[in-house]
């Protein structure tokens, strides 16, 4: 279900409807993450927006309509900022592993495209959703986001030699709940820049993947 703004050329007080269309859905991805569908309100929403709840209706219509373009837009974004990251070209300094080296690159790109809107993320994932169009459309972006992700978690398992499916399984679930960790982790610490998370992430993806140290019985047979 694809929403579109009510039609019309310009918004109140001069400003064009696309530019206040996009500062509601600002505001309400922000709102939504925040407090989570059940717990957002269209007169919040309108007040972060500057504008009144009258009018955030009369561009949206309901907030099941504004949840839904959120998600229509916060999809698109996420997925073009793990694509970004796995498109690259490879690090001149890879790293410890190709893992390490893959999940710091996805979680910089996010920490960077959702810096300052983190809502994106967290409404994607609200569990406070009644059952329905949006649900449905939450659940649509999820599972390309999903499919996403095995995409880029096989890569890694390939280059190890790994091609049982229960693994890939496992390991996009894996996956997903490093990022799902990563973020939350950012929106209980909202002070925290973009680049010093991806400092952070870094420095954990490498002592995880730091080499263990020789046994007794490795040193004497070495």
């Amino acid at each position: 279900m694809t929403v579109s703004i009510t039609s019309g050329r310009s918004g109140t007080r001069g400003v064009p409807r696309a530019v206040r269309a996009a500062a509601i859905l600002e505001a309400a991805a922000e709102e939504f993450g925040r407090a989570g569908y059940a717990g957002a309100q269209l007169t919040a929403i309108a007040g972060r927006a500057g504008v009144s709840k009258a009018l955030v209706l009369a561009y949206f219509c309901s907030k099941e309509k504004l949840y839904i373009a959120c998600v229509e837009k916060a999809g698109p974004i996420v997925f073009d900022a793990v694509a970004a990251a796995v498109d690259a070209p490879t690090s001149a300094n890879p790293g410890p592993s190709l893992f390490s080296r893959s999940a710091n690159a996805v979680l910089t790109s996010l920490f960077t495209t959702l810096e300052g809107r983190t809502g994106y993320w967290a409404l994607l994932y609200d569990r406070t959703l009644p059952a329905g169009a949006g649900r449905d459309a939450a659940r649509a972006q999820r599972h390309r986001l999903r499919e996403q992700s095995a995409r880029t978690v096989a890569d890694v398992l390939r280059s190890a030699g790994l091609a049982d499916p229960r693994d890939s399984a496992a390991a996009v679930l894996i996956w997903e709940s490093m990022v799902s960790a990563s973020m939350h982790w950012w929106r209980l610490n909202p002070a925290l820049s973009a680049a010093e998370l991806s400092a952070t992430s870094g420095r954990i993806l490498a002592a995880f993947s730091y080499p263990a140290p020789s046994t007794a019985s490795e040193t004497e047979m070495s």
